[in-house]
C-alpha cells in the first residue's frame, strides 16, 4: 500500500485527500492549465484511499489556483511537484504560513503536521476564553 498524496479537493476548510503512488496517478486534462478550471479528480484506478480533514474555523485553506482567475497551473505541474495542492495557514492579517502539501508527501506526516495544527487551535480557543 503506498501513503502518498496524488490529489486533494477543498471545500472551505475540508480537505479530501486521494492517496496511493504519486507520478502514475492521472485524471482527465490534467495536463491543461489552468487546472482550475480543466482538470477532473484522479482517475479512481490509481485511488488506494482518501482521507477527509477539517481545518479549525480560525485558520484558511487555499488553492495555488484559487486566488487568480486562471493559474498557470497543471496538475502535471503538481505531480513534478513544482507547485503545492494545498496551503493552509493562520486567519490573520498577513496570515503565517502553517503547513504546504504536495503530491508525493506523505499522508502520515502530513497528518502529523495537521495535529500541531489543532492543538495550537485549541490553545488558541482556551486563550481567548481565559481573556474573557
Amino acid at each position: 500500500m503506498h501513503n502518498q498524496v496524488i490529489d486533494v479537493e477543498t471545500k472551505g476548510n475540508v480537505i479530501r485527500f486521494y492517496i496511493g503512488e504519486n507520478g502514475k496517478q492521472w485524471g482527465d486534462d490534467w495536463n491543461d492549465a489552468p487546472y482550475e478550471h480543466n482538470a477532473g479528480t484522479v482517475y479512481s484506478e490509481y485511488v488506494e484511499r482518501t482521507v477527509d480533514v477539517a481545518i479549525p474555523f480560525d485558520y484558511f485553506v487555499s488553492e495555488p489556483g484559487q486566488d487568480s482567475l486562471n493559474s498557470e497551473w497543471c496538475k502535471q505541474d503538481m505531480i513534478d511537484r513544482k507547485v503545492h495542492c494545498v496551503l493552509i495557514e493562520s486567519a490573520e492579517w498577513g496570515g503565517t504560513e502553517l503547513l504546504k502539501v504536495y503530491f508525493g508527501d506523505d499522508i502520515a506526516i502530513v497528518g502529523d503536521k495537521l495535529q500541531k495544527i489543532f492543538k495550537q487551535a485549541v490553545q488558541d480557543a482556551q486563550k481567548r476564553k481565559d481573556e474573557n
